[in-house]
């Protein structure tokens, strides 16, 4: 449950949320780690009908710039090596491939760790 989700959360998170008309039907989540100023970011959904009306590239650019304010200075993910519009997404905003890791997820499947170090400086 989204709103459980954001209930919960602490100060070593922070959630990015799109809404319409006060609903939400997007998010991305970030942990922090204040003291290397650096971000992970674990998640970003969108409800799928909202999917391919570039909300995804509008609500990651409008969370790396929020990150930017705050002064953090790398951020990193990892997505299945499959996921190319994902991928996509993620050069075109600036971030570069650092390594794979080989049956990161449950289904099996490797991860791409991408990392951008330009979006907050």
């Amino acid at each position: 449950n989204w709103n459980d989700l954001i209930n919960t959360y602490d100060n070593n998170y922070k959630i990015f949320l799109i809404l319409d008309y006060n609903k939400i039907v997007g998010f991305s989540l970030f942990k922090l780690s204040q003291y290397e100023k650096l971000a992970h970011l674990l998640k970003i959904i969108l409800i799928e009908k909202y999917q391919g009306k570039n909300l995804g590239s509008f609500l990651l650019s409008h969370s790396l710039e929020m990150l930017s304010v705050q002064e953090y200075s790398k951020i990193y993910l990892e997505v299945e090596t499959t996921n190319t519009p994902a991928i996509s997404l993620y050069y075109k905003l600036g971030f570069s491939k650092s390594h794979q890791i080989n049956n990161y997820y449950s289904n099996g499947r490797s991860a791409q760790v991408m990392v951008n170090y330009n979006c907050c400086n």
